[in-house]
């Protein structure tokens, strides 16, 4: 396990670090990964519908839907944060992700064969889990963040971080169906996520399970309580004062707190505390457990008069599952 977690950390660090090329694509590798990604489940899912995209698609909503479908996530975050999400003041993400989702464009109109969304979701799923994780665990350190105006950082707290994580991951999907982003003509329809079943719906739960995750792996504040005893939390901590002081000593691990002396606990926490790197890995590790069992389930034991075409999200392409950021 800790080969494991040492190779995926050093992959998401390359991911989040290391650029394309430093002359001709000075873009770095999740960002950019993360656009080809969308545009594969973007492309799949406008040839489901029948469109080509240089006839029946308009060049217009062919783009902004897209553009919708990746940063739907980052949108709704950040100002959710109290924070203008980058596309608002800089052209450096249109050029990165347009740029991908053109070249893609244009190869996969010379080839439409290769588009494969069942071969694709298959192979890229350990892929799709470090795209994401990194998606959940940068939008939980904006909560860090000292331009985060103080009335937004109420929402470091465990409803808060499990909101944030599945709206981060899920988002970008949620729109692309919710919408009708794939089609020339979009229009408000149920949000698919409210009759979706429990593989539909993985990109909502994978990106809560990672906040969780990652924030009980590196003890954060909003998983922390002051006490294991019912009876010193309080109606402040409800319902977790009605819950019996056995099962809080089995969900927390109770640990010192040198600067003030005082005793806190942790839920599910690791001893000892692990680094950051360390906690966006092993979120990265579930959501590819996650990832992984989708699309053996989705694609490869289903019959498929029983697949009933799930959420689309950014990510997973093929079945239109919910995906993306």
């Amino acid at each position: 396990m800790d080969n494991l977690l040492i190779s995926t950390s050093d992959a998401l660090k390359f991911l989040s670090t290391n650029v394309v090329h430093p002359t001709y694509f000075p873009y770095l590798w999740a960002p950019t990964l993360h656009a080809a990604r969308i545009s594969l489940v973007y492309q799949t899912l406008a040839r489901k519908a029948g469109l080509g995209t240089y006839s029946k698609f308009p060049w217009g909503p062919y783009i902004a839907g897209y553009l919708v479908s990746c940063w739907a996530g980052g949108i709704i975050t950040n100002f959710l944060l109290g924070m203008p999400p980058p596309m608002a003041y800089s052209f450096q993400p249109y050029i990165n992700y347009l740029a991908v989702h053109l070249g893609l464009t244009a190869f996969f109109s010379v080839f439409p064969f290769l588009l494969i969304p069942k071969i694709f979701d298959t192979l890229l799923f350990p892929m799709d889990a470090l795209l994401r994780s990194l998606s959940v665990t940068g939008t939980l350190g904006l909560l860090d963040n000292p331009n985060v105006p103080p009335a937004f950082k109420a929402m470091n707290n465990p409803f808060g971080h499990i909101l944030l994580g599945a709206l981060a991951s899920a988002s970008g999907g949620i729109s692309m169906s919710t919408f009708s982003l794939t089609l020339p003509s979009w229009q408000f329809s149920t949000p698919p996520i409210l009759t979706a079943g429990l593989w539909s719906s993985a990109d909502v739960w994978g990106g809560a399970l990672a906040a969780v995750i990652f924030g009980a792996a590196t003890q954060s504040p909003a998983f922390t309580i002051p006490s294991t005893n019912p009876a010193v939390l309080g109606p402040a901590y409800f319902p977790l004062n009605l819950v019996p002081q056995t099962i809080l000593e089995l969900l927390f691990r109770p640990s010192a707190v040198a600067a003030k002396g005082a005793s806190q606990a942790h839920i599910l926490a690791l001893s000892p505390q692990v680094a950051p790197h360390v906690g966006k890995a092993m979120a990265a590790v579930a959501l590819a457990v996650v990832f992984g069992s989708r699309a053996l389930y989705t694609h490869w034991l289903s019959s498929p008069v029983a697949q009933k075409a799930p959420v689309t999200q950014g990510k997973k392409a093929g079945s239109k599952t919910i995906r993306s950021q």
